[in-house]
């Protein structure tokens, strides 16, 4: 799968909320080494965040919100 594809499943598909389910945080977790796999740096990663909610209609502060939850690194572990 592509990076394109798990930043996608890394939302709710009813809510796209980053993260608010175990299945998303493994994809989130995946999109971690397929952006390293891609030399996808850091502001790459976060402007494909950006890019996919925008293609999502969210407003800029939906998109604000989830991109500090996309930033916060204990988002991607589930055994805290």
């Amino acid at each position: 799968m592509n990076l394109a594809e798990l930043i996608k499943k890394s939302y709710g598909s009813a809510d796209l909320i980053f993260v608010s389910h175990q299945l998303e945080i493994d994809y989130a977790r995946k999109s971690l080494e397929a952006a390293e796999n891609e030399n996808v740096g850091y502001e790459e990663f976060l402007e494909k965040h950006k890019e996919f909610l925008r293609s999502q209609n969210c407003s800029d502060e939906h998109i604000e919100r989830q991109i500090l939850k996309v930033q916060d690194l204990s988002n991607y572990f589930s055994n805290d």
